[in-house]
Parts: C-alpha cells; structure tokens; sequence
C-alpha cells in the first residue's frame, strides 16, 4: 500500500484515497441480497488476500471509518462465504467443507482480531447499536451455527458487559441494552442447541482450540436474568453431560480441558 510506505517517512500522511478505494460507502447492502449487488468492500472480505492485509489497513483508519465498516459487515454477514457456506446445517453429511474450514481459519486469525481490537474503542450505545442491526439483518439462529457468527456474538457481548460492570452506564443505556439482550435472546431460544455441530469430534476434541461454544453461552449466560440462565442450561443439558460422559472415555489431561467448558456455565 502506498500509503503504508509514505508513513514511514511523513507523519502526516493523507488516507482519503485509501478510504475512497475500499468503496465502502459506494453500493449499500445487506444481508441476503443478490451477490451483484452486494457491497464491493465486503465481497472482498470473501477472499485471503483481502484478509491478509486487514491488520495493516485498519491503522490507517480513523475510529469512524472503522465503526462504518464494522457496521456494514454487521448487516452483512450472511454474504460471508464464512457464514453463508459456514454452517453445518447447509450440507446433507453435516460437514463443512474444508475449502470454508480453511477460510473460517483465516477468518479467525485476522478478521476475529481486527474487530476485537476494533471493539475497545467503541461506545456503549454503539455496541447496542451494531447487536441491533446484527439483529435485524441477518438470521441470528442461523449465523449462531457458524463459528465466525459466534465469534462476533461473543465479541460484541463480551465488550459490553465489561463496559456494564465498569459502572458508569445511565439507567437509560440499561433500559436500551436490556431490551437490544430481550431481542437477541428470543432469536435464539429454543435453538440454542443449535450451536453444537451434529459431530462431538468437532467441539469437544479436548483442546483448547474449540472453546468458542462454550465461550459464548458464558458471556450469553453472564448478561441475562436468572430466567435466562434457566433457559440456556435447559436447552445444553444434554450437551454438558455428552461433556461429562465423553470426559470418562479420554486421557486425564483431555478431561481437564473437558470439564473447563462444563464448568464455565456452572461459574
């Protein structure tokens, strides 16, 4: 990028043709439009080059140009091959093909990190605001199946219960987030098992590599009521004691890493 070699000489560097060639603002979309009509910008993030430069690109962009982007991509995540082709619930043998798998990968080791460092800097309202057009653009039961979806679920909750217990929240933005959590949980219930793929080995392998699952129905757990609470373990239970059960069958030093997914909705 040019704009990447004239900062190491100027301080002072212009990155308005930078911004203008990325053409986020040029073809608005959302998700489940037409593949020609969907936004230049995100039909780039479909490929590895794009996701390789990432990282480098968003230094040179300012807090508002990032929360636009993050914005776009949150109406669009079903015109994701990650999330679109992301699911297991797509395909007759319940596997995800490995061409999305190494994708998913890619994804996770650039995407995942540009928007958790992203998030650090957005505002309580603006949280609020990117879970409600997650909300009402895309299909979150669906996206739920998919592990980059639930990545950025738990991405974006995660941040705003961190903001919540730092106590400076107006009853107001408490009122909003409880309503924008109410939205995100009714879009969800009574298909919460949905999230574990129909395979063991694909989650519970006893690494650490696939905690995300259960990473998410933690901070899902964390930011509801009690009622809320009853209803996730109620609809994993079968999940926490296949945990248990498959913990019996494997080496002590697997269990433990078991019995650490169990136990982070027990906490």
């Amino acid at each position: 990028m040019n704009v990447e070699s004239e900062s190491r000489t100027r301080a002072d560097v212009d990155t308005s043709k930078l911004w203008e060639s990325l053409k986020v603002l040029e073809q608005s979309s959302s998700s489940g439009d037409e593949e020609s009509e969907v936004n230049p910008f995100i039909q780039c993030l479909n490929y590895n080059k794009m996701l390789k430069i990432l990282l480098r690109l968003f230094k040179f962009l300012t807090r508002e140009q990032i929360l636009t982007i993050v914005t776009l991509i949150m109406s669009n995540l079903e015109n994701l091959l990650v999330i679109k082709n992301g699911s297991y619930t797509t395909y007759p043998n319940k596997k995800v093909p490995e061409n999305i798998v190494k994708l998913v990968e890619a994804y996770t080791l650039t995407f995942s990190k540009v928007l958790m460092n992203a998030v650090l800097d957005f505002k309580f309202n603006e949280i609020i605001g990117l879970l409600v057009i997650l909300i009402e653009h895309n299909n979150v039961s669906f996206v739920s199946t998919t592990k980059i979806g639930l990545s950025i679920l738990t991405t974006l909750l995660s941040r705003a219960e961190l903001i919540i217990g730092e106590g400076s929240i107006s009853a107001t933005d408490l009122s909003e987030w409880s309503s924008c959590y109410d939205e995100l949980f009714t879009s969800l219930e009574s298909r919460i098992a949905a999230i574990f793929p129909p395979n063991p080995e694909d989650v519970d392998d006893g690494s650490s590599g696939e905690n995300y699952i259960w990473q998410f129905l933690a901070t899902l757990s964390l930011g509801g009521k009690l009622s809320h609470q009853r209803i996730i373990v109620d609809e994993v239970r079968d999940e926490i004691f296949g945990v248990m059960n498959r913990a019996k069958a494997i080496a002590n030093t697997d269990m433990a890493n078991l019995y650490k997914k169990q136990n982070l909705l027990n906490n």
